[in-house]
């Protein structure tokens, strides 16, 4: 049959996944943030090269 009761060790496979997730997606977006800034900076550098 198809309908499978989940065992714990699958649900507790699925919270473990999702744990990891959820701490790749934090870093990504840590790392993400931390472009934009250097983006930023570096937009303000050619900036500043030009009008001096």
């Amino acid at each position: 049959m198809s309908n499978k009761i989940p065992k714990p060790e699958g649900k507790l496979k699925e919270q473990d996944e999702l744990k990891q997730l959820k701490k790749r997606i934090a870093e990504l977006e840590m790392e993400n943030d931390i472009l934009k800034k250097w983006q930023r900076f570096q937009a303000e550098e050619r900036r500043k090269g030009i009008v001096s």
